[in-house]
């Protein structure tokens, strides 16, 4: 060890993140609130610490002074306090660049298990560490802090409680997407292995939270923890996983290296394979590994290399042993690998393939479609499976997110199947599918090809067909009984015409923006969830309504009351205002409110001139957002306003109900088709009987 590092001085934990920088990302988790938040903050308030010279990040210690200073919102109710490990992992990142730093601390916290788990001598701990690592030659002002707060921490906590926050603060950096597996996905491919295996591999292992994950559930069970096998090319991550399967107190070995170019377990065979591999490198090694004894189903082609990992995780496999893949969801339909789909099925070495909620990962991989494949190789003399199973989990959950129903209703499917390979199918969700169907010449495996998204129970597509047809009859009933009597011919002034941005002024009206919220829950409320008025609402009523959580807001928001008027903010052929008849809905952005004071105005008698073709002209301004300040309405007595308004409401109550009832011929349609498709429902023939 180095002099330099020799920690002799004292040194408080707030050094540690004196020169730390973090994203508007982290000061919302610091914080406890949503980043629309942090984003409104930085608008409202002046003295909202500026971006750092570095780019879009902030100085830690700005962001602690700032929120200390501040009176906290609703929606913070707590002072808001940074946990020393956020602060800790961003010391590590400012010496050792992300990868670095955190390796450095798991060898400490490695080392630390070994002088008992008890020690206040930071030296101590240092002298076991080598002495070549570039991080102990630091001087000492500057890494004192950071191993004093690692010992701290690890005596109170414990070093692998210490060391497992570190990495996940690692995975919540952004710098993480290749190494990092989401908790939920984590979860499920840990209960997709079946019985406990005796040993486990992961070819690419990454910080190793996917084996500890396999190891944790077993030891949970009561089972004996099996031994984890692990290959990592990056040296950093080796000294992570290592670390943290130590500190977890599991047997591994984790080694370094290429596991397509230089497989460090080639002689050995495993009852598990997990795995998140690296999918996307073209230098996976095409040229190198052409007679490779592992494309037991094909060559990989060069633009496919989650192909070789494939293979690769099933030369892993023992008889009976099951591999849980993540792969792009291209690798299910490339004309490239269709050859070793068709091979996969033929052989019977595919089990199952699980479409994924899009957005579970970060990074490049953020907006991909990402699969699950479960491999299964079969004891000597097995038969080939008939049936695959296909499970479509893409638009699943709530907010479309892998949540825990989503995970037990996968698992369910999947041990159903293994019990019955005919007993797993549910319509939009899975189908276990004959293998020779899957056969033809795309070999297409995307699971939402291959299952029934239409109801063929007869209740369902002719219950909805009669529910909307009892709605069309309702909204025809409606129409057509308007008095237009009162309306005369008859001589008089024109009315002067005012802005709304000149009564806004003057008091009489209020403009109220929409909220832009991020976390939306598309069906029923939850009880403390906000339903969001959107913009489409506006054009088009009826649709299925959309849920924000009140919590997620930056402070108390804006309701709409009765008798408000929304406008739809986007530019269409005509400018979209309707009277609000319900309150207690959250405008969305793209919707403003106009809000008019105690018998000024007529709320209809506003909504009905701002959709006159005087206001038509501000459409072709060539805006994308309508300028609603520059609407014009005639000021009129408000006892004029109220006869006028009374036949406007008139007048848009009857179109209100056209269009639910052009909402319910689409239903009406969309019923008829699925109970035709579905061969539940048929148009009679003259001479039939309903």
């Amino acid at each position: 060890m180095s002099k330099k590092a020799s920690m002799n001085g004292k040194n408080t934990s707030a050094d540690t993140g004196s020169q730390a920088l973090v994203t508007s990302a982290e000061v919302s988790r610091i914080a406890g609130v949503s980043r629309s938040v942090v984003a409104n903050w930085r608008k409202r308030y002046e003295d909202f610490p500026q971006p750092a010279e570095d780019g879009p990040l902030f100085r830690l210690s700005e962001i602690e002074q700032w929120l200390a200073g501040h009176a906290k919102k609703k929606t913070t109710k707590n002072r808001a306090v940074v946990r020393p490990e956020l602060r800790l992992w961003h010391a590590l990142d400012t010496i050792g660049q992300a990868e670095g730093g955190l390796a450095f601390a798991a060898r400490f916290l490695a080392a630390f298990t070994k002088v008992g788990g008890k020690s206040k001598d930071a030296n101590a701990v240092l002298k076991l560490l080598d002495s070549g690592d570039p991080i102990c030659k630091l001087p000492a002002e500057q890494l004192a802090p950071i191993v004093e707060e690692m010992l701290r921490l690890s005596n109170e906590k414990g070093a692998e409680k210490v060391l497992e926050e570190l990495v996940t603060h690692y995975a919540q950096s952004g710098t993480a997407a290749q190494y990092f597996t989401p908790k939920a996905v984590t979860a499920l491919m840990v209960r997709l292995i079946g019985d406990a295996p005796t040993r486990v591999l992961d070819p690419a292992c990454g910080t190793g939270s996917l084996l500890a994950a396999v190891a944790q559930r077993y030891a949970a069970e009561g089972a004996e923890a099996p031994r984890l096998l692990g290959q990592e090319i990056d040296p950093n991550m080796v000294s992570i996983s290592s670390s943290l399967l130590a500190l977890c107190g599991f047997s591994s070995d984790i080694r370094q290296g290429d596991s397509l170019r230089k497989d460090c377990f080639s002689a050995q065979q495993v009852d598990a394979v997990v795995s998140n591999p690296p999918f996307g490198d073209r230098d996976w090694g095409f040229d190198d590994l052409v007679h490779d004894v592992r494309w037991h189903f094909g060559r990989p082609p060069r633009p496919a290399p989650e192909l070789a990992w494939l293979q690769h995780a099933y030369a892993h496999l023992a008889p009976g042993g099951r591999g849980i893949i993540l792969m792009p969801g291209s690798a299910s339909a490339s004309h490239s690998g269709r050859s070793i789909r068709r091979e996969l099925v033929r052989q019977g070495a595919l089990e199952a393939i699980i479409s994924l909620p899009r957005g579970q990962f970060s990074g490049i991989h953020a907006s991909f479609q990402i699969n699950l494949w479960v491999l299964h190789r079969p004891h000597y003399g097995e038969l080939p499976p008939s049936r695959i199973l296909l499970i479509d989990g893409s638009y699943s959950g709530r907010n479309r997110e892998l949540d825990s129903s989503t995970v037990e209703g996968i698992v369910q499917r999947c041990e159903e199947f293994r019990r019955d390979s005919t007993a797993a199918d549910e319509v939009g969700f899975s189908r276990a599918v004959p293998a020779v169907q899957l056969m033809d010449d795309a070999v297409d495996l995307t699971p939402a090809i291959h299952i029934i998204q239409s109801a063929s129970d007869p209740v369902d597509a002719v219950g909805r067909f009669i529910d909307a047809a009892h709605r069309l009859a309702a909204s025809v009933r409606k129409v057509g009984s308007i008095n237009l009597e009162s309306v005369i011919k008859k001589e008089v002034a024109q009315p002067p015409l005012v802005t709304i941005g000149t009564l806004a002024e003057e008091g009489l009206l209020r403009i109220i923006r929409g909220y832009r919220p991020l976390l939306r829950t598309q069906g029923q409320s939850t009880g403390n969830d906000l339903r969001l008025l959107r913009g489409r609402d506006l054009v088009r009523p009826g649709g299925e309504p959309e849920f924000i959580e009140a919590n997620s807001l930056p402070d108390a928001p804006e309701l709409t009351r009765p008798g408000d008027v929304a406008i739809a903010e986007l530019v269409s052929d005509r400018v979209v205002a309707v009277v609000l008849e319900e309150g207690g809905l959250l405008p969305a952005s793209g919707v403003l409110i106009l809000r008019a004071a105690a018998d000024s105005f007529n709320s209809y008698f506003i909504a009905g001139f701002l959709r006159s073709a005087t206001n038509s002209r501000f459409l072709r301004s060539g805006r994308a957002h309508l300028d609603v300040r520059r609407l014009q309405i005639p000021r009129l007595a408000v006892e004029t306003q109220n006869r006028i308004g009374a036949l406007l409401q008139a007048l848009e109550v009857e179109e209100r109900e056209i269009l639910r009832a052009g909402v319910a011929i689409d239903e009406l349609r969309s019923a008829l088709l699925a109970g035709l498709l579905g061969g539940t429902m048929t148009v009679a023939a003259d001479g039939d009987t309903p």
